[in-house]
């Protein structure tokens, strides 16, 4: 999706170098509401953010329709706010509000980055020693 997104922006750019392909950048303006049909087919306008969700796509394509503005990636940007508002309220619902859950969640993801580290550390060392070995022998 992301990649269509930028697609699209990529040609109303390219597009708006010259006057003649003017029509393309509207035609890809046209396919931009493409991104809004399909999120509210899978129901991603509900919830507490379906107003900034609809913000974000309606006013993305909205400053589209400018023509000088249009060059720069709007399509992508208002699809990544989709995405992430609706990712937002994902971990809302799967966490709750509850800061103590909220807190230990946090905690434990900065563990599992710690846990992370120090295994990618301690493989770096067992190869430096294994390199060491070969070298010596």
């Amino acid at each position: 999706m992301m990649g269509f997104a930028f697609s699209l922006d990529g040609l109303q750019f390219l597009a708006d170098l010259t006057v003649f392909l003017l029509p393309l950048s509207i035609l890809a303006t046209i396919l931009a509401f493409i991104f809004p049909i399909w999120f509210l087919l899978h129901g991603a306008y509900h919830g507490r953010s379906a107003g900034l969700k609809l913000l974000a796509s309606f006013g993305s394509i909205g400053l589209e329709l400018i023509p000088i503005v249009n060059a720069l990636p709007l399509i992508a940007a208002g699809v990544f706010l989709n995405i992430a508002l609706s990712r937002i309220d994902d971990l809302k619902k799967r966490v709750g509000t509850d800061p103590k859950k909220v807190a230990a969640l946090a905690r434990l993801q900065r563990i599992k980055a710690a846990q992370t580290q120090r295994r990618a550390a301690m493989a770096e060392g067992r190869e430096e020693a294994q390199g060491a070995r070969h070298e010596a022998t």
